[in-house]
């Protein structure tokens, strides 16, 4: 069938939206442990780090203490990535 006489319709190239800058970040401490063998890691989320206003720097608000005394600090984690399991 010849579609000359219906209207053709434009694509509309839109340009992904960009990634917001988070407003915090998360604070998590991880701990090694094995389970059948294997060496898995549990990722604990124990506070939030929330950039100066002034200037550069941040303020950190923690919930617990690592025990080994590391923390790893992320972005907020948006679900797209299965690699970072509880958080």
């Amino acid at each position: 069938m010849n579609n000359r006489n219906q209207p053709t319709q434009a694509r509309l190239l839109v340009a992904p939206a960009p990634a917001a800058t988070p407003t915090h970040l998360n604070v998590c401490t991880v701990e090694e442990y094995e389970n059948t063998g294997k060496t898995q890691k549990k990722w604990t989320r124990i506070g939030a780090a929330f950039p100066h206003k002034e200037g550069p720097g941040f303020s950190i608000e923690l919930r617990a203490f690592p025990v080994d005394g590391r923390l790893v600090v992320l972005p907020p984690y948006t679900g797209s990535d299965d690699s970072r399991n509880n958080k």
